[in-house]
């Protein structure tokens, strides 16, 4: 992983690993350990990367191009043929806030694709892709949205002063919306769809939400919100943002677990780091008011049970 950075330095590494060929003690050994991983994590965070964004690695395979073909359709996604220039002209001539009617909302997602994560010919350029996928998510790209506003949040694609926290409220509300009720109850009717699917095939009696009755049992709340978006929200009310979300530990938690039920791994981690004592959050602490919000959560679910009998 070190060699794919960049050239990572080595020297920290060789001197923690002959430090503890010398000395032969892990407690010695592991100042240099850290002082090599410090080094690294802020060689990385102080990049355009800001150590969120894997640098970009030719990952075509010869061997699979010439048993497929170039232009083959059994090849992944690694090994399509690069873009050419014309190509990326064209989307790029799409994707253009001066494209008449309105720019190709698709081509502006592909194009910032492109230069994230620096494939299909692209060259990797967090700028580039955060303007395209801005022109996306002012469009009505949901997905879009995420990806600009995490970039705002972590200041990857802009200088580090201008890091702009209500610009990443401002988008990852985009594809949020309902807010965390609204999004959590397009998530639980989707699972329940599966779950009477399955049901169905059993012969089994249909599921049915607690908060739902006969009338609302039919409506369709629309498309999953965005987890990366649900995710961005729960950031946000980790570190609050001026005049518009307070710090809310709390809140943020609630948004990680609805992220982390729609598969979203960022929010897994979240949810470990809030544990180890992530701003401030003591494990005992944490223990304590998660059993508490579980307790208040099953009681109303309990209530709400009881009232729709």
């Amino acid at each position: 992983t070190m060699s794919l950075a960049g050239g990572m330095d080595t020297n920290s590494h060789a001197a923690s690993s002959q430090h503890y060929g010398v000395l032969g003690t892990c407690e010695s050994a592991l100042a240099y350990y850290e002082a090599a991983a410090n080094g690294i994590m802020d060689e990385l965070e102080q990049s355009s990367l800001r150590g969120k964004v894997n640098p970009s690695v030719d990952l075509h395979h010869l061997a699979m191009i010439y048993m497929n073909g170039g232009a083959s359709s059994a090849l992944s996604i690694n090994n399509k043929p690069d873009e050419l220039e014309e190509a990326l002209q064209y989307y790029r001539m799409k994707a253009s806030r001066q494209a008449h009617p309105q720019p190709d909302v698709h081509a502006a997602f592909t194009l910032a694709s492109f230069y994230h994560y620096g494939i299909r010919g692209a060259r990797q350029d967090m700028k580039l892709a955060l303007k395209y996928y801005e022109i996306a998510a002012d469009y009505g790209s949901w997905e879009a949205a995420g990806q600009a506003g995490k970039f705002h949040l972590w200041s990857i694609g802009v200088e580090e002063e201008d890091r702009d926290l209500h610009k990443a409220y401002k988008l990852f509300a985009l594809g949020t919306p309902g807010g965390l009720d609204g999004c959590r109850k397009r998530h639980d009717r989707k699972t329940k769809k599966h779950i009477n699917n399955a049901r169905n095939k059993n012969g089994e009696d249909a599921y049915k939400l607690p908060w739902e009755d006969d009338e609302t049992d039919e409506e369709d709340d629309g498309p999953l919100c965005d987890h990366p978006c649900v995710n961005g929200m729960g950031l946000l009310h980790l570190f609050g943002v001026p005049n518009v979300i307070d710090v809310d530990i709390s809140k943020a938690r609630q948004w990680f677990i609805l992220a982390r039920d729609m598969g979203n791994m960022d929010a897994s981690y979240n949810l470990g780091m809030l544990r180890l004592g992530w701003m401030a959050v003591t494990p005992l602490k944490e223990e304590k008011k998660q059993k508490n919000e579980e307790r208040e959560l099953k009681e109303k679910s309990s209530q709400e049970n009881h009232d729709y009998r």
